[in-house]
């Protein structure tokens, strides 16, 4: 999980399979101390306002492939971009103009819930993962976890110490499996006017009544249910004038047109830092960081990018490819 030039350190929980976030955090912070990038952040700022400068450039980026006879590749490939930010200190509001902008806002703070049949027929409290604190709060009762990803196995796991069952639901299971307090179950389907919960697996079996209910389980003793569903993307500084094309779906956990999950693929000199989920972070990070920068140097050996149909092309697989509701 550590960026490779600084490795995990005694008490960074270099031995430990789970990582605390206060952990985490002290890491980024000596991390950033120890190569003095403090002085080169501007903390407490809100970005406001994204705009692409049409026409900034008379010619396209050095490093940008350009095909024999696609004139597409021209000079708007690569402009300038300004910034309209708030100093939350002193409440001034600045603007400026970028020759490159990287976007690491990540994407864990907007929440994305399924759509749960019947849900209105539950009386307990619904919550999303990113609400999650204290397991202690939930202390002697049963709790239903909604997703089987990291936050949800984490939050079980916790919970799991002292509530008096936990259920976690996963899409992937099949049948339903104990482990102690807590009952590993397949998707969480409906809730009915009863207030019971309903699980069967994704693609239910035939019971040969034509319900195809067979392997269906319910429960009738959950008191909270949390969603860990995960986060959907959100880009609140980027509108219809920002002169850029960028759409991002609530569910769809994916944003087009980026061309290798990294670049915009009309205009590269955007980029976006972390996009893919389920991934190791920081790793990450420092790999696309580094691609990125090779764009913006004339270092012997950089790749340069493909033309700009080559990249939409790319951009549009990707973006049509995988996703919830493939297999």
């Amino acid at each position: 999980m550590a960026f490779r030039e600084f490795p995990w350190g005694v008490g960074d929980g270099a031995e430990a399979s789970y990582v605390t976030h206060k952990q985490v955090q002290k890491y980024l912070e000596d991390y950033a101390n120890e190569f003095h990038l403090l002085e080169n952040i501007r903390f407490g700022c809100r970005v406001n306002h994204l705009k692409v400068l049409q026409n900034t450039k008379d010619d396209k980026h050095p490093n940008e492939k350009k095909e024999e006879g696609d004139e597409s590749s021209d000079c708007d490939s690569w402009p300038q971009i300004s910034l309209e930010w708030t100093d939350n200190e002193n409440n001034q509001c600045h603007q400026q103009t970028f020759d490159n902008i990287c976007i690491c806002n990540g994407h864990y703070d907007l929440p994305s819930s399924p759509p749960l049949r019947g849900l209105n027929n539950f009386s307990g409290r619904v919550i999303h993962a990113i609400e999650y604190d204290d397991p202690n709060d939930f202390a002697g009762q049963t709790v239903l976890c909604v997703g089987a990803r990291a936050s949800g196995v984490d939050i079980a796991r916790e919970i799991g110490l002292v509530a008096e069952r936990v259920y976690l639901s996963d899409s992937s299971c099949d049948a339903m499996q104990e482990f102690g307090n807590v009952v590993l179950m397949p998707r969480t389907q409906l809730i009915d006017e009863n207030g019971e919960v309903h699980f069967s697996p994704s693609v239910p079996s035939d019971s040969g009544d034509g319900n195809g209910r067979s392997n269906e389980q319910t429960v009738n003793d959950v008191d909270v249910i949390i969603f860990c569903s995960g986060y959907d993307y959100a880009f609140p500084f980027i509108n219809a004038e920002s002169n850029l094309e960028l759409t991002s779906i609530p569910g769809e956990r994916r944003v087009r047109p980026v061309y290798n999950q990294l670049w915009h693929a009309q205009y590269p000199s955007l980029s976006f830092i972390g996009l893919p989920h389920s991934v190791v972070p920081f790793p990450l990070y420092e790999i696309q960081s580094t691609a990125v920068v090779s764009q913006l140097t004339s270092k012997v050996g950089s790749i340069p990018l493909p033309s700009l149909s080559e990249r939409r092309v790319a951009a549009e697989c990707d973006a049509t490819s995988g996703g919830p509701d493939s297999p």
